[in-house]
């Protein structure tokens, strides 16, 4: 009997090892499965600040571009004007451009008939500058003939006066 009680306790300390050994590998598994959780708490926690800081900016630039779009609503009539005005001023420049066109044509039209005049004027110009030329190398020949008739005057004269000196000394 004492056999048997050692063999019981024998077996009982072995299935206590065999218990503690479990036991341990259970802490092992344990210890690692706290480690892994840990490291996904930790990546999560991360992940989660990385999307807290994203709102974060997202919020921000939310806000900007409401003020933005608050912004552009507000300049929306003042541009509505200024547009209006604009195409005012563009309808004017097209109007005032038709004027100046049509000034521009009525002015080439006089230049063109002041310069078919002024060359028609200058064409007879020219013919009667030809035309005064011409007379006045006639005036010149005329003027020359009259000098040498005028030498032969003076020389007749001359020779009269020769001739009555000569017959008041003959008489």
């Amino acid at each position: 009997m004492m056999e048997k009680e050692v063999d019981n306790i024998f077996k009982e300390h072995e299935y206590v090892k065999e218990q503690l050994l479990i036991q341990k590998a259970e802490r092992v598994r344990v210890d690692a499965a706290l480690k892994r959780i840990g490291f996904e708490i930790k990546r999560a926690h991360d992940a989660v600040l990385k999307v807290i800081r994203e709102k974060d900016i997202h919020l921000k630039l939310y806000i900007r571009l409401q003020t933005a779009v608050k912004n552009i609503k507000m300049n929306g009539p003042v541009l509505r004007k200024q547009q209006g005005e604009l195409e005012m001023q563009v309808e004017s420049a097209i109007e005032e451009e038709k004027y100046h066109k049509s000034v521009l044509a009525d002015l080439k039209k006089e230049i063109d008939i002041a310069l078919y005049d002024y060359l028609k004027i200058d064409k007879n110009d020219r013919k009667e500058a030809d035309t005064v030329k011409l007379l006045q190398e006639r005036n010149r020949e005329v003027e020359r003939d009259v000098e040498k008739l005028k030498s032969k005057v003076k020389e007749l004269l001359r020779e009269a006066e020769h001739l009555k000196t000569e017959r008041n000394l003959k008489v």
